[in-house]
């Protein structure tokens, strides 16, 4: 590092701030794993197939109702009723 370019250096303040992020983020997380919901998902044998499931169905659904939307105002579609 040169005198010249004092931008190369991180001041203390910066590495603290970004430290206590990544802690707070890491004890979130700990947290979040030791909920029941969370142990539930881990100790069942089937809880996360149904939640996976779930998870497909729900974007199919909202990925179709968007497409049939953006197909009806392109005009692709149901051409003899308007809007």
């Amino acid at each position: 590092m040169t005198a010249d370019n004092p931008g190369l250096v991180k001041s203390p303040a910066v590495i603290d701030r970004r430290y206590s992020y990544h802690m707070y983020l890491l004890r979130f997380c700990q947290w979040l794993a030791a909920t029941p919901g969370s142990i539930a998902l881990h100790e069942s044998r089937y809880m996360y197939l149904i939640v996976l499931s779930v998870h497909v169905l729900t974007l199919c659904l909202f990925v179709g109702t968007a497409a049939m939307v953006d197909l009806r105002l392109l005009g692709l579609t149901i051409g003899s009723r308007r809007m």
